[in-house]
């Protein structure tokens, strides 16, 4: 059944579509079941949505309906004439173009020039979603000048679904957050230049440095070019064993997992290398049997980094946090990106503080840097 203007299904929610919407975790997911849902009740010319799940991050754009275009040619850059208006009404939820500006003064953009005129479209509706104070999605269904404007059935059905896609939204916005916070820790972790070797559970070589290779082949004879399997050195293997024999018995007296303060060896042949282990295990990932992180540190250059194990004591939510901090933002900016109080940010810092034992937040940025470098 079609509206009084011929152009949209009258159904209300349609099922399917929302049970899709609620099963999405990643974005193109959410973009797909989203586009389903829209096509349930609009004849649709183009549907366009814009992801910016974390802060610091550019907005990933994803078009579908664009027939007969050459993208090259079109400059995307170009801000659409109601994002000004937009700015002006933050938090605004559902909002058509002829809302923010009247379509013959649309028509006199050079947006509309541009880009609306090529990709033939000329009205629009608009569902916006955020957190705080920052738009983090939105998503918008375009109509060409002969289908006409998004009546008020229109506007009502978009009210609708409004909360359920919203929920989707954070909870996808949630997951890349947390993709992020892993990934970033991957990097702290794996890619910085330190001389690092990463020994799994059953006490196997998984990941090795370039530096930690040198360090190995001089010190220990183990041939470690880029073909060859790195064999961990038996002191080391033997170290390793020893903390976890100390878990294995907290465990067997169901006991809490120990986090054992770093065993240090000097590298035979050079009292200026110290060998450091330390358990690594990820909050994200619970279940997971940890690995022993092995860091190869110049004497003079062990003070003020931050040790893998105080790292692996912040929670998912911590380590985004202390990532925030990192690029610059203030109190009052992270409680509006997070979401939370001001007081509830303050908590959170001081615990990430007491947690890699600095005191402000210009050491935990130096500590971090050091980290990296």
């Amino acid at each position: 059944m079609k509206n009084e203007s011929g152009y949209g299904l009258i159904e209300t929610k349609p099922t399917r579509a929302l049970l899709a919407l609620h099963e999405t975790n990643t974005s193109q997911a959410l973009f797909d079941a989203l586009v389903r849902l829209f096509d349930a009740r609009f004849v649709r010319h183009s549907i366009v949505a814009g992801f910016r799940f974390h802060a610091g991050t550019p907005t990933t754009l994803m078009r579908v309906g664009i027939e007969n275009t050459n993208d090259d040619a079109i400059d995307y850059s170009m801000e659409h004439p109601g994002l000004a208006w937009l700015r002006e009404h933050p938090g605004a939820r559902i909002v058509r173009v002829s809302d923010a500006m009247p379509i013959a003064e649309v028509k006199r953009t050079k947006y509309h020039q541009m880009i609306m005129t090529i990709e033939g479209w000329l009205y629009g509706i608009g569902l916006f979603f955020w957190i705080g104070y920052d738009l983090i999605a939105m998503v918008g269904v375009n109509r060409t000048e002969a289908q006409g404007d998004f009546d008020r059935d229109d506007v009502a059905w978009c009210e609708s679904v409004y909360a359920d896609i919203e929920v989707a939204m954070k909870r996808v916005a949630a997951s890349e957050a947390e993709r992020m916070v892993r990934f970033s820790l991957t990097d702290l972790l794996f890619n910085a230049r330190e001389a690092r070797l990463i020994v799994d559970w059953e006490l196997r070589a998984q990941h090795c440095s370039d530096a930690a290779r040198t360090l190995l082949a001089r010190y220990w004879n183990v041939p470690v070019g880029e073909d060859d399997p790195v064999n961990c050195p038996s002191e080391l293997r033997e170290a390793c064993a020893a903390l976890k024999q100390r878990m294995i018995e907290a465990l067997q007296l169901n006991q809490p997992l120990p986090t054992p303060e770093p065993v240090s060896i000097v590298a035979k042949g050079n009292r200026q290398t110290n060998v450091r282990i330390e358990l690594l295990r990820l909050s994200t990932e619970p279940l997971a049997w940890p690995m022993f992180a092995i860091r190869f540190v110049e004497s003079d250059s062990t003070q003020d980094t931050l040790p893998s194990a105080a790292l692996n004591t912040l929670t998912a939510t911590e380590m985004h946090l202390a990532m925030l901090v990192a690029y610059g933002h203030s109190n009052k900016e992270l409680a509006r990106i997070l979401d939370k109080s001001a007081l509830t940010v303050r908590n959170q810092l001081s615990s990430v503080f007491e947690k890699l034992a600095v005191r402000n937040r210009v050491e935990l940025v130096a500590a971090l840097a050091k980290n990296r470098s």
